[in-house]
């Protein structure tokens, strides 16, 4: 008896399953979440196109990072968003990238961090910062014009514009033309002047109105060889008006122009 209980007891061991061997722990560094992403800062919130913008980037765990990869925003010619490389850093704890921003309306910024053991670079969220430009006054077709208004080129005190003015009648006091800017600009900037085709002694004013009302600039009486630079806040106008008057004596021919006027806007394509 004592000899089957012996023999039953080595079977029983026998048969029990091996214990699983361990697995080797994967190292800390090649764990997703050992990788939180990188801090993107910009130096504003608000720029105007073509100035130099600061972008400030925290990177965690950088004695692991191998090099930091700024990325901007961009659309294709057919429409399609791409992250673009721009600039490439060595990795460090804290890294700067100075960008001269050209993108319209916005610019968006992120980076790119790769890590020693990660396949994959680790992506910051973006930031983004709002792009405000001089759009040329030509770009906005009139939703009305007189019939003596329109855009060309003229020369005033000896220098060639670009201009809104009464070019081709030459018997016209007066003109006028209305354009949208849609609430998207905040400004208004350009050169008045009479044309040197103007007579001598002749004289003319210039009125800037917005949303076909209120008056937001009134010239000075101008006089040929007078040159007069105008930058205007607007209170944001759904309507942008100009109106132009010869106020010269009967049959003494004054042009009163607009030279190269500029919105500054954004959210205009």
């Amino acid at each position: 008896m004592k000899l089957v209980s012996l023999a039953a007891a080595l079977l029983a061991v026998a048969v029990q399953p091996m214990p699983a061997l361990a697995q080797p722990a994967a190292p800390t560094h090649d764990r997703p979440s050992a990788f939180p992403k990188a801090v993107v800062k910009a130096s504003a919130s608000e720029v105007t196109e073509g100035d130099r913008l600061t972008v400030r980037v925290r990177v965690p765990r950088a004695g692991l990072a191998k090099k930091v990869v700024l990325q901007e925003r961009r659309t294709t010619i057919l429409g399609d968003v791409v992250w673009e490389d721009v600039t490439t850093r060595r990795a460090r704890s804290r890294v700067k990238f100075v960008e001269t921003v050209t993108s319209l309306n916005t610019a968006s910024y992120r980076v790119a961090v790769s890590y020693r053991g990660r396949v994959k670079p680790v992506v910051s969220r973006a930031t983004s910062v709002k792009v405000w430009r001089w759009v040329p006054l030509h770009e906005f077709a009139p939703y009305f014009q007189t019939s003596q208004a329109t855009y060309g080129e003229s020369e005033i005190n000896g220098v060639r514009y670009e201009v809104w003015g009464g070019l081709y009648s030459y018997s016209t006091r007066s003109w006028e033309a209305r354009v949208t800017p849609g609430r998207h600009c905040m400004r208004f900037r350009a050169t008045l002047g009479l044309a040197d085709t103007s007579d001598d002694g002749s004289t003319g004013t210039i009125a800037f109105t917005t949303d076909e009302s209120a008056t937001v600039y009134q010239s000075p009486a101008l006089t040929p060889g007078m040159t007069l630079p105008v930058e205007l806040a607007l209170p944001s106008p759904y309507r942008f008006g100009m109106q132009a008057a010869n106020t010269s004596a009967e049959k003494v021919k004054a042009f009163p122009m607009v030279g190269n006027g500029a919105f500054y806007c954004t959210g205009i394509e």
